[in-house]
């Protein structure tokens, strides 16, 4: 298990609308491109203790998403999929990527989605592969918040977060 430290140590930041964002480049750049996208509450360290394994096949590519991870999380932003999948797409532009094969889980569904339908409805640079989705809402009309979701939401969360700054 590689430590937070050193995952961030081997990562590197880019600019995005005058936001950092933190991402991860690892194996062989003739090899396949494996794009991972992580969830919810979360971040690229999620990919931790399977990052070796891809790595022997895959050049893998991550990132943390605005708001996550060591990427900046500005406050008051009005987060979105879209803007995320911009971020993604900028990622695959900065990296040269042609094809790629696509692995998302949680809120990173979402994010997979919309790329997804990038790639359905306009002449793209990219092109996905293939496609894995890991515990999604992948119809989110049907989707109804827990009690928990909807707090986090209400601006008792986003007191309790002040007092901790």
């Amino acid at each position: 298990m590689t430590s937070i430290a050193a995952w961030k140590t081997a990562g590197s930041y880019f600019d995005f609308h005058g936001r950092q964002i933190f991402f991860r480049e690892d194996g062989r750049e003739d090899a396949p491109t494996l794009l991972l996208v992580h969830g919810l509450l979360s971040a690229s360290w999620d990919y931790d203790l399977i990052w070796p394994e891809l790595v022997k096949k895959y050049r893998v590519l991550t990132l943390d998403m605005l708001g996550f991870g060591f990427s900046d999380k500005p406050y008051r932003h009005n987060y979105k999929v879209v803007e995320q999948a911009d971020i993604y797409d900028e990622l695959l532009r900065r990296c040269e990527v042609r094809d790629f094969h696509l692995f998302a889980h949680d809120y990173g569904v979402s994010v997979a989605q919309e790329l997804m339908a990038r790639d359905m409805e306009r002449n793209r640079t990219t092109k996905v592969l293939s496609l894995v989705l890991l515990n999604g809402g992948l119809f989110p009309e049907t989707h109804h918040r827990i009690l928990w979701q909807s707090l986090l939401l209400s601006p008792v969360a986003f007191s309790c977060v002040r007092c901790r700054t």
